[in-house]
């Protein structure tokens, strides 16, 4: 799910250029179920393939659709995928909005993490090359592991130590944690399940089930040696939010585990572990991706919302 907000305004108006014409709806709607290539979208719209190819680019810059090119009978063609299935446009404007310095958001690197059990088939790789030997644990104790933009593991875990440090008078309201993930099988195969938890601080808050380990398209961010080495390319978001009510997966609430669960005082970190459990229905690993590969150009991702106590809040006035 895509949100939009005034807080962002430049990207609100990139997505409501890009949806501005009929022409692009409609073509964002036939790739709500499968992908299509150039030739397909213009035939089933009965429009010119430059006109479809002229929106399509439209549609590209917006972050709504990836395009690449793949192998056809005579060249190659352009085949379009939907990168969203929903949009949700928050119109709360004004004091809703937190101040700047309410928000404390850190981007971790994927190869930055504090502690790994990495298990075959496994590795690493940076914009330009694998890192050591693929499917040898022992390269994820390499010093370039700092530099990975992917990483991958059949079974294990993988924990990064983020920073955090509450300003005075603030106490925290919400963590967020993003990141893009999928399975993990040889090559890649988009019917490969696999259970992925999350960890906060050694507490489990939650289980997202992969559906697929995929390949079938090139990522938006892949190097160009990435994209032909047939490998998994791209994953799917995901978005967890901790709470003094519960924690949730985007909108939907999934755990009763609150902030006072994990939340462990005068420590100036937060420990955060991914991986899939020795006992997990789907056993089917982790793909994570960092910046310059995927579908989403970050790595982890935390975002600390805090807001102003109580005694301050509710301080009498004059």
């Amino acid at each position: 799910m895509l949100k939009l907000s005034f807080a962002n305004t430049r990207q609100m108006a990139r997505i409501g250029n890009a949806l501005a014409t009929e022409l692009r709806v409609n073509i964002l709607a036939l790739l709500e179920h499968k992908n299509m290539n150039v030739v397909e979208i213009a035939s089933a719209l009965d429009v010119s393939i430059s006109t479809v190819a002229a929106n399509i680019r439209i549609l590209e810059e917006s972050g709504l659709i990836v395009a690449a090119f793949q192998p056809a009978r005579r060249g190659s063609m352009k085949v379009c995928s939907a990168v969203f299935r929903d949009i949700f446009i928050d119109f709360s404007f004004g004091k809703d909005i937190p101040e700047a310095d309410d928000l404390h958001t850190y981007d971790m690197p994927v190869g930055m993490f504090s502690y790994c059990i990495p298990n075959p088939s496994c590795g690493m790789a940076d914009e330009k090359r694998i890192i050591g030997i693929e499917d040898d644990p022992s390269s994820f104790f390499l010093p370039q592991r700092s530099n990975a933009r992917i990483l991958w593991f059949r079974t294990g875990v993988v924990e990064y130590l983020m920073p955090i440090k509450t300003p005075i008078e603030r106490t925290i309201h919400s963590i967020q944690l993003e990141y893009e993930a999928c399975s993990e099988a040889p090559g890649h195969n988009n019917e490969w399940k696999s259970d992925i938890s999350l960890w906060i601080n050694d507490v489990e808050v939650g289980v997202w089930h992969s559906p697929g380990d995929f390949g079938d398209r090139a990522g938006r961010f892949n190097p160009q040696y990435w994209v032909t080495t047939g490998n998994t390319q791209y994953g799917m978001l995901n978005r967890w939010l901790i709470t003094k009510d519960g924690t949730f997966f985007f909108d939907n609430l999934v755990s009763k585990t609150t902030l006072s669960d994990v939340l462990v005082p005068e420590t100036p970190y937060i420990k955060i572990r991914i991986g899939v459990k020795e006992n997990a229905q789907n056993p089917g690993g982790v793909n994570l991706f960092g910046r310059g590969f995927g579908d989403h150009d970050m790595g982890i991702k935390m975002t600390i919302r805090y807001q102003k106590t109580t005694r301050e809040r509710y301080a009498p006035q004059g």
